[in-house]
This record gives C-alpha cells, sequence and structure tokens, in this order.
C-alpha cells in the first residue's frame, strides 16, 4: 500500500486506543489463510471482469515496507472512457494483510477510514495516478497531493513501479508483480512471493449477517 518506517512505532504507542476490536463492530471480519492460496481465496480480476489484461490478476506489493502484501482489482467496475477505476481497500477478499499485529492493525484503521483508492490511468495504461479518499464525518473526502501522491508506471507485462511521496518529500518505490494472471495461472513470480510473504495472510470478508442483508436489500 506505501508507507513509512513510522508505522510500527506508531501502532506500539497506538495498540490500546486503535485495537483489533474497531474491525468487529463493522460489516466486515478477518479470515486467516495460508499466504500460498491467496489465488483461491482472493477475488481474482479475469477477463469477464471487464478489467483491462494489463491490471487483471493478483499483483504482489514486492518492496512495500507495510504490513500488506497482495492486491486484487476483483469486483472493481472498469469506466473504459476515463481509463479510471476504483479499489475499496478495506473491501472483500481484494486485499491481503499480514495476519499478526501489524497487519490486523493496519486493516482497523484503513476500514475505519473507509479508505478508497481511485485508479486514474492514461490511455496507453503505462502510467496511473492513485488518489486516495477517506471518509470523514459521513463524507467522502481526497486526501490532499501535498500528503500524499501515490503513482504506478508500468515497466513491462504484469510488472509496475509504484511510487509513493509523503508530505511533499518523503519517497518510496516499491514493485507491484503479478503472481496469478486473470486466468488463476500462477506466474514465475509467484515462488518469490510465497518464499517471502508470512505463513498466514488475513482477508476482510463480510460477516454472515452483514451478507444476509444486502443480499435481501
Amino acid at each position: 500500500m506505501g508507507g513509512t518506517e513510522g508505522y510500527r512505532s506508531q501502532m506500539e504507542h497506538a495498540s490500546v486506543t486503535v485495537p483489533v476490536g474497531v474491525i468487529e463492530g463493522s460489516a466486515y471480519e478477518l479470515i486467516e489463510i495460508p499466504s500460498d492460496q491467496v489465488d483461491t481465496e482472493m477475488l481474482v480480476a479475469g477477463p469477464s471482469s471487464g478489467i483491462p489484461e494489463a491490471l487483471q490478476g493478483l499483483f504482489w506489493m514486492d518492496g512495500n515496507p507495510l504490513p500488506d502484501e497482495v492486491v486484487s482489482l476483483g469486483g472493481s467496475t472498469w469506466d473504459a472512457a476515463t481509463s479510471t477505476t476504483r479499489i475499496h481497500v478495506y473491501g472483500e477478499r481484494v486485499w491481503s494483510w499480514h495476519a499478526d499485529l501489524w497487519g490486523r492493525g493496519l486493516y482497523a484503521l484503513v476500514r475505519a477510514a473507509r479508505l478508497v483508492y481511485e485508479l486514474r490511468l492514461n490511455p496507453e495504461l503505462t502510467f496511473g495516478e492513485i488518489v486516495p479518499f477517506v471518509r470523514l464525518a459521513g463524507r467522502r473526502v481526497r486526501v490532499p497531493e501535498q500528503l500524499a501522491r501515490l503513482t504506478m508506471r508500468r515497466v513491462s507485462d504484469g510488472h509496475w513501479l509504484r511510487e509513493s511521496w509523503f508530505f511533499g518529500f518523503f519517497h518510496h518505490v516499491y514493485d507491484l508483480r503479478r503472481i496469478v494472471c486473470g486466468d488463476g495461472s500462477r506466474t514465475d513470480a509467484f515462488v518469490a512471493y510465497a518464499s517471502s510473504a508470512p505463513a498466514r495472510s488475513a482477508l476482510a470478508v463480510r460477516r454472515p449477517a452483514a451478507a444476509a442483508r444486502a443480499a435481501a436489500a
């Protein structure tokens, strides 16, 4: 997702005031899975999803310092006219988190903020801005670019460079590597992902009662 080395220090001081219990009051809960089974547990954006091939599948955040690992546009809707889409970072089976205190704590913060990323790409799908939105006082608010600027640049098929600037000066770069294709097959990068990721990951799912209410609505 992108971030600073100060996150762990922040969580050490905030673990009492921002407990995992924040999650339990929401429509979502975290489940644990083996990290090498993300391809069967996460929503994979495939050919029928409407998502462009360049963004299909599952992507590993290789080099991301924060405790989240894999992202998917499964469940997102692609606007071909504007080359944009949105991903609810806290949403169901689209983002994997470390199953430890740090990953669960980060998810609690993301869920409380209702973090949404809006991806705005150029027509060639070679460069994009990732615009974060949060919910404040019941309103959807864009995070100012002066606080966070996030970009993605296509290096090759299945490989994007993710750059982040925070507060106008802190700069971090990591790689987005496709580990699962849109058809569900694993790429060569899956082995590297599985060997470096924690043994267990956490995924957000809708609570059964919340899912039943949504189906009945």
